[in-house]
């Protein structure tokens, strides 16, 4: 006579819930607020490179070219909220430096109505699409577009052209052989925090050392500041005279990884990113 063993009701648990969990993962929809739904979502992951315009709000839509980079884009700034701050005035006054194609510029509207932005992009193609976005926005007021790279001097140095979000200013012409070089011009950033600045975000892609370092004295007018640090192993110098530079400030700060580049720092040797660190710095003096 065949005999039948019931189940362990915590095994069985263990299981359902393993089910259920698999199933919310699978099925869940993380870009919602943004009005992107879970099937738009899987569709933007697999999606070519091509022109789209997405309806975030009636009246505010938003053209981007990589799908990829929007729904990243999308989590940080939209999902995660890196740029929530909390401010001492109903008019903020916010500089975004490498502002890619509006979106953190239409965050700081949405969620400071009444500031007002000002926001660098160098590469020609991320500018237009920015360009673009903003001038459909007929209701989102005080958002200025600048074509210029961010840097420790009013001049023009070279730059690579990517069109996405790795354009950045050219120091190493052996890492981009094969890439579009072009001239752009340059805004010294230490000429933009003479008055008070309530938000400086920074995401020049490997610029910020250069920058920093010759606007360190101004930097007691700003508030809040966001830096995505882009270093390397042998030049880890840059990043502790960043915190004396934040240090003698008087910023405290809060440090989270932008992209895990060495899963396995101790045994890892081959970096799967153009960077040893990406940092995001999150510095505040209140």
């Amino acid at each position: 006579m065949q005999k039948y063993f019931p189940l362990n009701q915590s095994l069985l648990h263990g299981l359902s819930a393993a089910f259920f969990n698999r199933a919310k993962k699978l099925y869940s929809a993380p870009y919602t607020k943004f009005n992107i739904s879970w099937l738009q979502g899987k569709f933007y992951q697999k999606a070519p490179k091509r022109k789209y315009i997405h309806k975030y709000k009636e009246h505010i839509h938003v053209a981007f070219y990589d799908p990829h980079e929007f729904l990243h884009a999308i989590k940080e700034i939209f999902v995660d909220e890196l740029y929530l701050f909390k401010p001492k005035t109903q008019q903020p006054y916010i500089i975004d430096c490498g502002g890619y194609i509006g979106l953190s510029a239409l965050f700081f509207k949405m969620y400071y109505p009444e500031s007002k932005v000002l926001v660098f992009e160098p590469d020609a193609k991320n500018f237009a699409i920015a360009k673009e976005n903003v001038d459909s926005w007929h209701t989102l007021k005080d958002i200025t577009l600048v074509n210029k790279a961010i840097w420790k001097d009013n001049a023009s140095i070279e730059f690579v052209q990517t069109n996405d979000m790795s354009s950045t200013i050219l120091k190493n012409a052996d890492n981009h052989s094969n890439t579009s070089v072009v001239r752009v011009e340059t805004q010294r950033l230490k000429d933009l925090l003479h008055t008070k600045v309530d938000f400086l975000k920074m995401d020049i892609e490997g610029a910020e050392y250069e920058v920093l370092t010759d606007a360190a004295d101004s930097l007691q007018n700003v508030d809040h500041f966001f830096l995505e640090f882009h270093g390397f192993y042998d030049k880890m110098y840059e990043l502790n005279t960043i915190f004396s530079i934040l240090e003698k400030n008087k910023f405290k700060w809060y440090i989270k990884e932008a992209n895990n580049v060495y899963p396995r720092p101790f045994s890892d040797k081959s970096r799967n990113a153009q960077y040893d660190l990406q940092l995001n710095i999150f510095a505040f003096k209140n």
